[in-house]
């Protein structure tokens, strides 16, 4: 055996190793849930894709980088609005938060596709800044050659947030700290 044989088939097992692990992982991330069983459970749903399902490329880096549906069911009756943080949790990954959005009224409880802060804004929504520093949803973008997963979180809050554009992640949960009456989460995942 070359040397060269001996490196690739290292790598090979190498792969093969992240490849199980990445299984057991995938598993584990839809098993468990990060939700806090000390608030009621909502309904988090999209149109677009279903929970623990592929989140399409029209929503991620490699499509158009639009913003995915959102609808939200089963809320609190004190709910007053409705809070959305979306990260990329996964082991594999750094953390990374892809989009935060406050100000959904529980009177419509849907956030439309497409949503841009400044060419397509929507009334009374605001967003936060993302982990890439810009306002509004930052696209999917894991690398190439595996599957990565996805998270949408959202909260029922008792109160509409009175946080201006460019909140950070850290400024949302503190403004949402003891106002939170509802979870709900929506997984996903995209390969490159």
């Amino acid at each position: 055996m070359t040397r060269h044989q001996g490196y690739f088939e290292a790598v090979r097992d190498a792969k093969r190793t992240v490849s199980q692990w990445g299984v057991v992982l995938s598993v584990a991330f839809f098993a468990v849930s990060c939700s806090d069983e000390s608030y009621p459970e909502i309904e988090l749903l999209s149109e677009a894709f279903e929970h623990g399902g592929t989140i399409p490329r029209r929503y991620t880096c490699d499509g158009e980088g639009l913003s995915p549906p959102l609808a939200f069911d089963a809320l609190p009756l004190d709910t007053e609005s409705i809070a959305v943080i979306a990260e990329g949790p996964d082991p594999l990954l750094p953390e990374f938060t892809h989009w935060l959005i406050w100000g959904i009224s529980r009177r419509l409880p849907t956030v439309f596709q497409g949503l841009d802060p400044v060419e397509n804004p929507a009334p009374n929504l605001v967003h936060g800044t993302n982990s890439a520093e810009g306002l509004g949803y930052a696209p999917f973008c894991p690398p190439e050659d595996q599957a990565y997963k996805f998270l949408f979180k959202g909260y029922a809050l008792d109160k509409m947030l009175e946080l201006a554009p460019g909140a950070t992640v850290d400024i949302l949960l503190e403004e949402m700290d003891d106002h939170i009456v509802g979870y709900g989460e929506l997984g996903c995942r995209y390969e490159r």
